[in-house]
């Protein structure tokens, strides 16, 4: 299993999980001259958050998406309105410039693709506008939309297109690779470009920037980047460009929307940024009226916690998950105890990431490993003895400064080890590009850790405790995020790829490589081996927004176990015993908010 660093998690992903931990340098901004104010719109509880929002241009309506539906909210008087019943999971909302008509997406069965919809605010069918779609934002004309297509995770997409307001005349105009994901495609005042958020991700780091393409030259150019930035921009009538940041640290959990005048004739801002907002949890779907007046926006407070199934490989099933962590953090898991009794976990309640280990039927954890150090990725040595994880970078990294410092974090992570009922921790071996190490479980006694170098994978065994390693494979870095996993018994390394839809496995005692083709299942995110080494935990999430956790036999079939709906990565891990699984899933509460006189 690979985790990636991914911006919003407030925990993982997220990228990566825990896009939030790895932001740290300050925004360069100023507060407005009188602050604006601020005013709550909806009261939804965290068992029915809103999935999606949007002020209508006039000013006049709040359209937003929970569980139940979508509905209409009249701004002067607060009456509430249904426009669609319940059966659609909508993640994105969006007006025409009439005020009549909304724009909205969720996914249709069985592709499961984001499709792109119209429909009217006094009532009717709901109008087919794309097969594949959402984010959209209409041109200062009224005559065309930029949208997002190719899903990635949540809000963003691997390309950015072009298409009449009422449909048709479709045509590409940004795309990129797997490793990175675009977002929030907004319009100049004057039409002639496109803004939008390109993100870069690598395994333990990342780096956003905003992107301004020009409609007539078909260029691109790079006009902010910073490591804190998120997904969400509007470019206001007078020319600023609101844009979403993270906090710096303690409140690297929480962001917030900045406003600074972009040139876009120049590409240029012009000016320091001000800050609109303030307060706890992340900004999600930015939404301004026609006049730049008002602005809405959904406040999203999510962590990560671990949750706990009964499993049976004999009918493939697992029970409904039920939550053991129950701290207000991150919470990640990637091991069991011999006994399988506990899992061992990942979690930053305690303001840095550590290594904790929590009974399944306790509601409290013990810290493993003490210290300082921020701790990534753990896993139990074959005998169950030994924690091993990686921590920090290597000293040459030291001098990068914190501007850039992220894009190259864990460049040449350590790999640390220590005796998992305490004692100190020694260092096992450092070595560039590390992205995972796996180890396989007694009475096999293999380890194994993966490099991501510039245009290869390279695969190797390696000693827990001197750290000696000899290659086992290597394979070509294609597109796509790669996630390996090493099977108990030690035999076989499976890789995956977010982009295919089938599992290359790989010896580790010279056999032939092989494929399983996954049978109605795509866009694999995690895999990771059932203790019996004859299958696999795999998720599966083709919209972005809904991660299903399958167990997949050597021959392919797929039998799904859960879903965990968000933007969040998942995964499976097997107790050593092979009757429980832990899985992060996130916990969510989400709630529009508006802003004047900023």
């Amino acid at each position: 299993m690979l985790v990636c660093a991914i911006a919003a998690l407030a925990a993982v992903i997220v990228t990566g999980l825990a896009a939030g931990w790895f932001r740290w340098r300050a925004a360069p901004a100023k507060s407005p001259k009188t602050a604006p104010t601020l005013q709550r719109l909806t009261t939804n509880t965290g068992e029915n958050a809103i999935s999606a929002s949007a002020i209508s241009p006039d000013g006049k309506y709040l359209a937003y998406a929970d569980k139940s539906g979508i509905y209409l909210r009249l701004m002067a008087t607060g009456e509430i309105h249904e426009l669609l019943a319940k059966g659609h999971e909508v993640t994105s909302l969006g007006w025409l410039p009439d005020s009549s008509q909304l724009f909205a997406s969720w996914a249709t069965p069985p592709e499961n693709k984001l499709r792109l919809w119209t429909l009217s605010i006094l009532g009717g069918a709901p109008r087919k506008l794309s097969q594949e779609g959402w984010a959209p934002t209409v041109s200062p004309d009224g005559s065309q939309i930029v949208f997002v297509k190719s899903p990635a995770y949540g809000d963003a997409g691997l390309e950015i297109w072009l298409m009449a307001i009422n449909g048709g005349k479709e045509k590409k105009l940004v795309s990129t690779l797997r490793s990175d994901v675009l977002s929030s495609p907004v319009w100049s005042p004057d039409g002639h470009s496109i803004a939008y958020v390109k993100q870069e991700y690598d395994t333990f780091a990342s780096v956003g920037s905003i992107e301004l393409f020009n409609l007539e030259q078909g260029t691109d150019k790079a006009v902010l980047k910073d490591p804190r930035l998120d997904v969400g921009l509007r470019w206001l009538p007078d020319g600023r460009l609101l844009y979403v940041m993270f906090e710096s640290p303690p409140n690297q959990n929480n962001s917030n929307i900045f406003a600074a005048m972009l040139n876009s004739a120049t590409g240029t801002f012009e000016g320091p940024a001000e800050r609109i907002s303030s307060g706890e949890g992340m900004i999600a779907q930015p939404s301004i009226s026609a006049d730049g007046k008002r602005l809405a926006f959904n406040r999203v407070n999510a962590q990560l916690d671990v949750y706990v199934s009964e499993f049976s490989a004999k009918t493939a099933k697992a029970s409904r998950p039920r939550r053991l962590t129950l701290d207000d953090a991150d919470d990640l898991p990637f091991d069991w105890t011999a006994d399988s009794k506990a899992v061992i976990f990942i979690s930053n309640r305690t303001g840095k990431s550590n290594i904790f280990r929590q009974q399944i039927d306790e509601t409290s954890a013990e810290m493993l490993v003490p210290g300082t150090d921020e701790k990534d990725l753990c896993r139990l040595s074959p005998d169950g003895t030994q924690v091993l994880y990686f921590t920090g970078t290597s000293e040459k990294d030291a001098a990068i400064p914190d501007s850039t410092k992220r894009l190259h974090a864990k460049t040449s992570p350590r790999v640390m080890r220590a005796p998992l009922d305490g004692g100190a921790a020694q260092v096992v071996m450092e070595a560039p590009g590390i992205t995972n190490l796996m180890c396989s479980r007694a009475p096999a006694s293999i380890c194994v850790f993966s490099q991501r170098l510039s245009t290869e994978i390279v695969l190797s065994a390696f000693d827990p405790v001197n750290g000696n390693a000899h290659e086992l494979a290597r394979l070509k870095r294609e597109i796509g995020l790669e996630n390996s996993a090493l099977s108990p018994d030690g035999k076989l390394i499976a890789v995956a790829k977010t982009d295919e839809n089938h599992i290359r496995l790989f010896s580790t005692t010279g056999q032939p490589a092989r494929e399983i083709a996954i049978k109605n299942w795509s866009t694999l995110s995690s895999v990771d081996w059932a203790a019996d080494s004859k299958g696999l935990f795999v998720t599966s999430n083709p919209t972005g927004w809904r991660s299903s956790l399958l167990y997949v036999d050597l021959a392919g079939n797929a039998h799904e176990l859960w879903q965990v709906k968000g933007r969040f990565q998942s995964w499976g891990i097997a107790s050593r015993d092979g009757k429980y699984l832990a899985i992060p899933a996130p916990t969510t509460s989400s709630n529009v908010w508006m802003a004047e006189g900023y």
